[in-house]
């Protein structure tokens, strides 16, 4: 698996994580992802966010 060494990504899927959590705005972190280039590592990120979420696919990406 790639290391993935961005943290400002890093930072947002905490964010996000956090959020989902707490069940405020459970998406406000992924609203993010939008207002920058979407890269690799990025994508990876959002990818295992999502599949962190759903119970019957947790797994690494």
């Amino acid at each position: 698996m790639e290391l993935i060494i961005n943290s400002n990504v890093h930072q947002e899927y905490q964010l996000s994580k956090l959020d989902s959590q707490v069940g405020g705005w459970p998406y406000y972190g992924l609203i993010s992802w939008y207002k920058h280039q979407i890269d690799s590592h990025r994508l990876k990120i959002a990818i295992q966010q999502i599949v962190d979420r759903k119970k019957s696919c947790r797994g690494r990406v």
